[in-house]
């Protein structure tokens, strides 16, 4: 992780209108941007509920050298108040997908027959960064119950946690139940391939891939975590949380 004074030194040598922070150490981006007099806007994705004290501390002085914080979802505003982000400087713009792009697709018999999954089989998919958040180990032992007979996974993405999952997958005796598909670049001609899309996050704001889901007209099942609940009330009847 690159300290407060490399992150000024690569601030002061691109001299930015303003920083826009995403999915990096704010405090110390915000300290860097303070010494060299650069606005900074920084965007929540979604707050852990159980945030460690030191965590919310951090983010508390980090916020109040910041210009806006913008929220993805609704759901994170009270969240990021308890937390004692200035309400005056937060704004919320919600996620959207382009749906010319993601939209409902006949299926591709050559998918499955590439997974070696027959067209009868139940197919779940998750598209989604392999990490610790995304919770896809509850997925995956969820495919180990008896009751769900022979349902197959399919995993797009990848991250720190794919080791750890393909182990998990082999303990449990599920590698031809559970396959890693990797990051791809044809995302959105997947979706229509799955049965179901499947997210068990701990912790979300608007998350792209339930947007993606829902508008390549995916049934979906997810974690009430986030902006997930108000996310899928439109979509009662083939979404549920």
């Amino acid at each position: 992780v690159c300290s407060s004074d490399l992150i000024a030194a690569e601030i002061a040598r691109t001299d930015p209108g303003v920083v826009h922070l995403q999915m990096a150490p704010w405090l110390r981006v915000a300290l860097a941007c303070r010494r060299l007099g650069a606005p900074l806007v920084t965007t929540l994705h979604g707050v852990p509920e159980g945030l460690h004290w030191r965590s919310r501390l951090s983010m508390r002085f980090a916020s109040h050298l910041t210009a806006a914080t913008v929220l993805v979802a609704e759901d994170l505003s009270s969240l990021v108040t308890r937390i004692g982000v200035p309400p005056g400087r937060v704004e919320t713009i919600v996620n959207g997908v382009d749906t010319k792009v993601f939209r409902s697709r006949d299926r591709n018999s050559r998918f499955r027959e590439d997974l070696g999954v027959s067209p009868e089989v139940p197919l779940l998919g998750c598209v989604a960064r392999l990490a610790f958040v995304k919770n896809h180990e509850l997925q995956i032992r969820a495919l180990a119950e008896p009751a769900l007979g022979d349902v197959h996974l399919a995993l797009v993405g990848e991250g720190p946690s794919e080791s750890t999952l393909r182990r998990l997958t082999t303990d449990l005796g599920l590698a031809g139940r559970v396959h890693f598909l990797g990051a791809r670049t044809d995302a959105h001609l997947l979706y229509g391939e799955f049965d179901a899309f499947v997210l068990s996050s701990i912790a979300e704001g608007t998350p792209m891939c339930l947007l993606e889901a829902m508008a390549s007209e995916v049934p979906i099942v997810a974690t009430a975590v986030g902006g997930i609940p108000a996310l899928l009330q439109a979509e009662i009847g083939r979404a549920h949380v």
